[in-house]
């Protein structure tokens, strides 16, 4: 089975919000910062590097003052990274002694290919990881089973 999917777009967020009765969870999506006009909000360019490599750049986001609404959009045009997945299987019967009697052999192997795919990327701005990701998906898995049957 094959698995291929773009990115979720990437929303940003501003820290140490307080827009009174507005704050928390009244106003979901409300915590947006500012847009710095000129600045592109996408900073990848070339290869992704894990750890120094930012997706979002930090300059094109300022937080929001306190008691006012950012004007950044609910979502980017910057996306997280897209993910690809190839999981395979296969089995095999095989007789023993009379036809009654056979085991099967079946292998998985989720992942095949350990395509890795960066995640959780911090998008809260002003902070010094804004950007980055802090995760990865999960590498190459295979599990085997052997089941007799009579």
């Amino acid at each position: 089975m094959q698995t291929y999917q773009s990115g979720d777009p990437l929303a940003v967020s501003s820290p140490n919000w307080d827009s009174g009765i507005f704050a928390g969870n009244l106003c979901s999506g409300c915590s947006r910062p500012n847009t710095v006009p000129g600045q592109n909000p996408n900073a990848s360019s070339g290869g992704f590097v894990y750890g120094q490599s930012r997706r979002l750049n930090p300059a094109a986001f300022v937080p929001a003052p306190n008691f006012t609404f950012g004007d950044a959009p609910r979502a980017l045009n910057v996306r997280e990274f897209a993910s690809l997945d190839e999981d395979f299987n296969f089995s095999k019967r095989i007789p023993l002694f009379t036809e009654r009697v056979s085991s099967i052999f079946r292998m998985e192997f989720f992942n095949a290919f350990n395509r890795h795919r960066f995640t959780g990327f911090n998008t809260s701005a002003g902070e010094p990881g804004f950007g980055q990701a802090s995760t990865t998906t999960a590498g190459r898995s295979i599990q085997a089973n052997l089941r007799f049957t009579f």
